[in-house]
């Protein structure tokens, strides 16, 4: 056996980091780069997934990039982009089981102060609420947007 790729060392910390709380993982290939790396995690283990992977990540250059909500149908999710310059990977980080009435999971922003903004956005338009965010105040959506309308769900309805 050759010496493992750098996606299969990234596999083998979320496995050893997380282990029964690793709930899938997969490689895919990229045209401009080395690949793209999916884990899907709980979402009682994000905070810890991804502080732990920039922690031990960080002389390869990873960083996390930005956050994406999803709308899955039956629950919402959330998708850490974490790109590693010096190995010329994605790595997406994702949680796909919080509930469409009350999804919620921990913010980054207090370890990674950039995130407070992204998670504002998914929360404008998701509703995911970042547990101990400092402002959860509107972001891109107005002022006057009703409350509890997210226009990125798929069971927004637009009027007017």
């Amino acid at each position: 056996m050759g010496e493992k790729t750098f996606e299969e060392v990234v596999i083998d910390f979320f496995k050893e980091k997380l282990g029964d709380k690793l709930k899938s993982y997969e490689v895919k290939p990229r045209i401009k780069s080395k690949g793209l790396v999916i884990v899907t995690v709980s979402s009682s283990t994000i905070k810890e997934a991804i502080t732990s992977f920039l922690e031990k990540f960080s002389e390869q250059g990873a960083k996390l990039s930005t956050i994406t909500g999803v709308d899955f149908g039956k629950n919402l999710g959330l998708v850490y982009h974490i790109t590693v310059d010096g190995e010329g990977i994605v790595v997406n980080v994702k949680v796909n089981d919080l509930p469409r009435t009350s999804p919620e999971v921990e913010t980054l922003s207090d370890v990674i102060p950039a995130a407070a903004f992204m998670e504002r956005e998914v929360h404008d338009l998701f509703g995911i609420k970042f547990k101990d965010h400092p402002s959860l105040k509107k972001w891109v959506l107005v002022e006057t947007w009703p409350e509890g309308v997210y226009p990125l769900r798929k069971d927004f309805k637009q009027e007017g």
